[in-house]
């Protein structure tokens, strides 16, 4: 096991490369500890990790060894099978090695090309083809939504230069200079008329002033409302 770990950490990745110096580092600790006190649960701990660092090297070596073409045991065999999308168990594995349904080699390895026969009998985690499926039924709706967005805002952009449509901003200022013009024109009629008003229905000339003023309380009451930003229509 020395020898594979020190080919590997000549040629493994940086991730590979520091799981598999953890688990050394564990084991050489976990060692050191059960030397000092030789209990059961030091020995435990060891054992744990002395597994650890055998099962990532036994997963790696394949990787970075594939001109070996076998797998040392069956548990590199479960490794590699998971990490090609199997669903695979140790206990399924050592059941199918003892009724000889995956060939293994006298000294226990198990050569690659057994291994991918055997995946054969084995069933792929969830459904390929109906995640494709689901990933394609996304990507439609997505492009769909995004479609129908962009009709909205051309269609807008297009009812606005047609006139159909005013900015709101736009609409404001506009309304506001209209409801402005309207309110002088108002205002200066009753001033220039509130005299002839009250002639007209035979009252009294010096009413006028508080005709006015009572005229235009009703009328700041009146444009207070109008101004009041809401809903309104363009008729053309």
């Amino acid at each position: 096991m020395t020898d594979r770990l020190n080919r590997l950490l000549e040629i493994a990745g940086d991730t590979d490369k520091v799981e598999l110096k953890i688990c050394h580092n564990a084991t050489v600790s976990c060692l050191k500890a059960y030397n000092d006190d030789p209990t059961a649960a030091r020995k435990r701990d060891l054992d744990a990790a002395r597994a650890g660092l055998a099962e990532a090297i036994d997963r790696m070596w394949p990787i970075y060894h594939p001109e070996a073409e076998r797998f040392p045991n069956v548990l590199a065999v479960v490794a590699y099978l998971k990490s090609q999308g199997f669903k695979i168990a140790k206990s399924k594995i050592y059941k199918d090695r003892k009724d000889h349904q995956i060939r293994v080699q006298p000294d226990g390895s198990v050569l690659k090309k057994d291994a991918d026969a055997y995946a054969k009998t084995l069933k792929l985690l969830g459904d390929p083809l109906k995640g494709l499926e689901e990933a394609q039924r996304k990507k439609l709706e997505l492009e769909t939504l995004k479609l129908e967005k962009q009709t909205q805002i051309l269609t807008h952009e297009l009812k606005v230069k047609e006139g159909l449509f005013v900015p709101r901003d736009e609409a404001d200022l506009t309304r506001a200079a209209a409801i402005s013009v309207i309110e002088a024109n108002v205002r200066n009629l009753h001033l220039t008329c509130a005299g002839d008003w009250i002639g007209i229905v035979s009252g009294d000339p010096a009413s006028t002033a508080p005709l006015i003023d009572a005229m235009g309380q009703q009328l700041d009451d009146l444009f207070n409302r109008l101004s009041q930003a809401g809903e309104f229509q363009l008729t053309l």
